[in-house]
């Protein structure tokens, strides 16, 4: 009878190798994944709260908000009318940023010819916290695993982050600020086929079509 000695063969020990390598990259494939969903909704969510800070600081201080991207730095910016940064959020080199329903051309504030968007759009809260535009504003965020729209209304009001299509899927005079705008669907369409990239690797044209599927558009 022949006795196997203590210890493990070098087939057995690489099998065992494999297979804790293959469970561990799924593992980093779902924690990555996780973290892409987490980074999209803390992204959101901070980007929702500036915007609405900018509109109660214009109110307050009585003075022009305008919100900016710095390109080389993925940043987005409240800058008030005296050119001061009155706040700087900056965004993930793995978050995606799209806007639409902006102001074109430089923003009129101290040291305008800095990179806003590819596009020159930028958009700026008035004294009464309204916005300069007046017609209904979008932001889209994303990374490869998540997306959320941010909408914001004429009179300065922030709808969302969310997923959802507010907009189609809701009566205009059920959404805050929104009376007096043409249909929700038009408006979400408009929005969407104008959306242009904010941040300076935003694949914007995925993004669209992201949305546009999961809307039914």
């Amino acid at each position: 009878m022949r006795i196997r000695k203590n210890g493990f063969t070098l087939i057995e020990i690489m099998v065992v190798i494999g297979i804790v390598a293959f469970l561990l990259a799924i593992a980093l494939a779902n924690y990555h994944s996780h973290y892409l969903r987490v980074l999209d909704q803390t992204t959101s969510s901070a980007v929702a709260s500036d915007f609405e800070f900018a509109s109660l600081n214009a109110k307050q201080g009585g003075l022009v908000q305008n919100i900016q991207f710095r390109l080389e730095n993925d940043a987005l910016e409240i800058v008030n009318a005296k050119g001061f940064v009155v706040k700087s959020t900056v965004i993930s080199p793995s978050v995606q940023i799209g806007v639409s329903g902006f102001q074109s051309g430089s923003p009129p504030v101290h040291g305008s010819a800095i990179c806003v968007f590819p596009t020159g759009a930028w958009l700026s809260f008035s004294p009464n916290g309204s916005i300069s535009s007046q017609k209904t504003a979008m932001i889209a965020i994303a990374t490869a695993a998540d997306w959320r729209v941010i909408f914001i209304l004429p009179t300065g009001a922030v709808v969302g982050p969310t997923r959802k299509n507010i907009l189609a899927h809701a009566a205009p005079n059920n959404v805050p600020g929104f009376g007096g705008q043409p249909s929700g669907q038009s408006v979400s369409v408009s929005l969407l086929d104008n959306l242009q990239p904010a941040t300076s690797d935003a694949n914007t044209m995925s993004l669209i079509q992201k949305i546009k599927n999961s809307w039914g558009l």
